[in-house]
């Protein structure tokens, strides 16, 4: 399944309560501009030594490590 297909899978599907212990790094070219991205929208975000992170309550499955690529 493609990423663009996944709004068409996923309404009405809860968000998970606990953070889990998966994660995913997503490596982008931009660093400000993905966090500018992700602030603009209200999600929360953390710093990390490489990037940031989206926590897997906010990402709505597992935690989102973002850094350069």
């Amino acid at each position: 399944m493609r990423a663009s297909q996944a709004d068409v899978v996923l309404p009405g599907e809860p968000a998970p309560a606990p953070s889990y212990l998966a994660a995913m790094t997503i490596a982008v070219d931009d660093l400000a501009v993905a966090r500018s991205i992700i602030e603009n929208s209200g999600v929360a975000l953390r710093e990390t030594d490489e990037g940031f992170f989206v926590s897997a309550r906010d990402a709505y499955g597992a935690g989102l490590f973002f850094v350069s690529a």
